[in-house]
């Protein structure tokens, strides 16, 4: 199977350094965002996606309609971005109450570990399909988790890893 990583596109909370893990927020892409999202759409446009499939976030919705216009999407809640327990505040203020960054949680949140576990699980069940070609549009830190899945990435490798706002990321898993 061949899968597509792609981030969302900036997004508003993204200029703002804020958190969002609550799709009943309006969290949209900025002009930016949406020349990031056609940019991936020209680089996947010849692509056939057998699936595509999107967090519980507007802004990935938005991203993979641009990237696949009138392709159904997915949405997988084992996609969401990491749940910080701050919706609304400062990415600063969150790492500044965290001591371990990959196994800290607040309350109502989760941790790194915590991520990676669910989304194991999604690509678990997913690699037990019978699928050639799937997009995902996901978050910063649950792409980490991918990676950490999909490369053997330690922890502290993935938190080193960067992944900019619509980078396409190409997994062949045999």
């Amino acid at each position: 199977m061949r899968i597509y990583l792609v981030r969302h596109g900036q997004s508003n909370y993204n200029v703002l350094g804020l958190l969002n893990e609550i799709p009943t927020q309006k969290v949209f892409l900025t002009e930016l965002g949406i020349k990031q999202a056609q940019e991936a759409h020209q680089k996947l446009k010849m692509v056939h996606f057998d699936k595509v499939f999107v967090s519980p976030l507007f802004r990935t919705w938005q991203t993979a309609e641009i990237i696949v216009p009138n392709q159904i999407q997915i949405i997988d809640e084992r996609l969401n971005d990491v749940v910080s327990g701050c919706e609304g505040k400062s990415l600063n203020y969150f790492h500044s109450l965290l001591k371990n960054k990959l196994t800290d949680k607040l309350p109502g949140g989760e941790s790194f570990q915590d991520v990676k576990k669910r989304v194991k699980v999604f690509l678990d069940e997913l690699l037990s399909l019978k699928l050639n070609t799937v997009l995902i549009v996901s978050h910063f830190d649950t792409m980490r988790a991918m990676l950490v899945y999909f490369n053997g990435l330690s922890d502290e490798e993935a938190f080193q890893t960067k992944v900019n706002n619509c980078q396409i990321i190409e997994i062949e898993n045999k």
